[in-house]
């Protein structure tokens, strides 16, 4: 993860405490170091951004690559930007 240009490196968190599944019915879960989010999931193709809607309300992550290895989202939270990188280690 990169925000206003700090890297943070959460190679240290497992599996099992951070993830993304995004069900082909809009549905989507989401483990955050160790916090469990879920809710419905959009895909805004003039964009090119996903629209999260759970718990918490909206975010909005704008999808910079997507390969069968790799998720890149950009997003801004409390006024800061960052770029979430996602590895498939199934793929």
């Amino acid at each position: 993860m990169e925000v206003d240009g700090d890297k943070r490196d959460f190679a240290s968190v497992s599996d099992e405490e951070s993830w993304m599944i995004f069900h082909e019915d809009g549905e989507h879960e989401i483990m955050s170091i160790g916090v469990k989010y879920s809710g419905k999931w959009k895909y805004e193709e003039d964009t090119n951004e996903l629209h999260l809607t759970d718990e918490t309300g909206l975010t909005i992550q704008k999808i910079e690559k997507l390969t069968v290895k790799e998720l890149i989202l950009s997003f801004s939270f409390e006024g800061k930007k960052g770029k979430l990188f996602l590895i498939n280690k199934e793929g």
